[in-house]
């Protein structure tokens, strides 16, 4: 979440987590891009998407897997996610986070 190519800011953090699902196991990478991707097509948010498959991956993890270890490893992986996107939520309630295919609002007009 952290990548030095971006300056040790931000980026990549929930492709990464879903790397290490499928590491876990195919169906829990499975079923919770299949969730992120539910969410994406009925809202166009991509963070609220992620953050509905990071609240969900554990539960998930123990359902698929039941093993407790790597629920907690999830579970801590996900906590981490979605404090990481805490600004997305105070734009999620504000009503301000962009929208997949949506308008850019904070663009300048071009003075051509």
């Amino acid at each position: 979440m952290f990548p030095f190519t971006l300056g040790f800011r931000g980026g990549k953090g929930v492709a990464t987590a879903l790397g290490v699902l499928l590491g876990f196991s195919g169906a829990l990478a499975g079923l919770t891009a299949g969730l992120w991707l539910t969410v994406v097509v009925f809202t166009r948010y991509s963070s609220l998407a992620a953050l509905a498959a990071a609240a969900a991956a554990p539960a998930l993890a123990w359902w698929l897997l039941g093993n407790i270890e790597v629920t907690v490893t999830v579970a801590f992986m996900c906590a981490v996610l979605i404090y990481r996107h805490k600004s997305n939520i105070r734009k999620l309630l504000a009503g301000s986070e962009g929208r997949i295919g949506g308008r850019k609002r904070d663009r300048d007009p071009s003075p051509l």
